[in-house]
């Protein structure tokens, strides 16, 4: 699997779950912006009410299944015939055309960032690695985000070892970091505390 492979299929699943993260919305209780946050965060909570045959407890698990079956089938769609700058440039259009609706589903006014997506215990994502290489599948998890705009994301970990989420200083578009005037990883903030 290349490099554009996998961007694809994060690309994939990111549509989806916008996709299914704003047909939810309206069922969350809550329109104003200021308050979806947290709206989101019971409603996800929420029993699914009855015994699930799949071992589906709450709305967050329903969703993650349901984002990852819908995935799947899509990438099973892509035609293996077909170039994959094309199929990669088809996922982005999707993706962003996904997130732009689920932005405006947030907020129809869309003033600055309108989306924050974080990633929990993030340092796993470092020892995936793309075959016959050195990268882990978080570099082009990284990488797939620059496609999308109105959106910001976190990844967040409890490992001291920040080097491995961060850019090699040699690959680093900053000229701070490559330049050896940085001492700690941007963008990476380290707290001495659990938050």
């Amino acid at each position: 699997m290349t490099f554009d492979n996998v961007c694809t299929r994060y690309l994939v699943f990111l549509a989806v779950l916008f996709e299914e993260v704003a047909f939810c919305l309206p069922q969350i209780g809550s329109s104003k912006p200021t308050d979806i946050s947290a709206t989101w965060a019971r409603y996800l909570k929420e029993p699914l009410g009855g015994p699930s045959p799949l071992g589906l407890n709450t709305k967050r698990d329903k969703l993650y299944e349901m984002v990852s079956s819908k995935a799947a089938a899509r990438l099973k769609e892509i035609d293996p015939n077909e170039k994959p700058e094309h199929t990669t440039a088809m996922a982005i259009e999707n993706a962003q055309k996904a997130c732009a609706a689920l932005v405006t589903a947030i907020n129809p006014q869309q003033t600055g960032v309108q989306l924050l997506l974080y990633f929990d215990e993030a340092h796993p994502l470092t020892t995936i690695y793309l075959p016959g290489t050195s990268q882990p599948h978080y570099y082009a998890l990284r990488h797939t985000f620059t496609n999308l705009t109105n959106i910001f994301v976190i990844f967040l970990s409890t490992t001291s070892a920040l080097s491995k989420l961060a850019t090699p200083a040699t690959r680093h578009p900053s000229t701070r970091v490559t330049g050896g005037n940085a001492t700690l990883r941007a963008p990476f903030a380290e707290f001495t505390l659990q938050l």
